[in-house]
């Protein structure tokens, strides 16, 4: 978006480069804590998915309790939540939960 704009002096100091680069943080030769980078392969997607069902029952479970035990990114997470929503596998509740529909067989 940088490219496109036109010199200004108050742009004065913004890089013109990425803020994420490939493979690390904000270009940075080491990634901050709790980085993770973007799930990449169906194997990732496939483990996230696992993980994900493994914690949810038919209960409801709160979504940030499945953040927090997952391995994944919370983006990951939600993702995987949201095709498990799509699918009909998972319902949504109030109270952002989420619980496993009972007749999909997990």
């Amino acid at each position: 978006m940088l490219d496109n704009l036109p010199d200004h002096p108050a742009r004065e100091g913004l890089a013109r480069v990425p803020l994420f680069a490939r493979g690390t943080a904000s270009g940075l030769a080491e990634a901050p804590p709790g980085w993770q980078e973007p799930m990449e392969s169906a194997a990732d997607l496939a483990r996230a998915r696992r993980q994900v069902i493994d914690l949810l029952g038919t209960s409801p479970t709160a979504v940030d309790d499945v953040v927090r035990h997952c391995q994944f990114s919370a983006a990951a997470v939600m993702a995987v939540l949201l095709e498990l929503e799509l699918a009909g596998c998972i319902e949504t509740l109030p109270g952002n939960r989420v619980a496993l529909l009972p007749e999909t067989g997990f």
